[in-house]
């Protein structure tokens, strides 16, 4: 368990999300517990896109280590082979 959630979804909740193809465009995740923040973007990661579609479909920035332009501009791009519906 996580402890007291402040806002969001829980842990648990994103990674049933995950598991039953539930995907939100873009998510913000972050806490103290960075090794739950690790597993929770594997998950994602692992059921969200295809291996063969990741060297072309996935930008993980971490917020401590960017600029909000690069962000941006990344989010903007049209993806190739990008699911449709999100």
């Amino acid at each position: 368990m996580m402890g007291q959630q402040t806002g969001g979804l829980s842990f648990e909740q994103l990674e049933v999300a995950f598991q039953h193809g539930n995907f939100a465009p873009l998510y913000f995740i972050y806490g103290e517990e960075s090794f739950l923040i690790d597993t929770l973007q594997q998950l994602l990661i692992e059921h969200a896109l295809p291996p063969e579609l990741r060297a072309f479909n996935l930008d993980i920035v971490y917020g401590d280590e960017t600029e909000l332009a690069p962000c941006w501009g990344s989010a903007r791009v049209c993806r190739l082979w990008r699911r449709t519906g999100w």
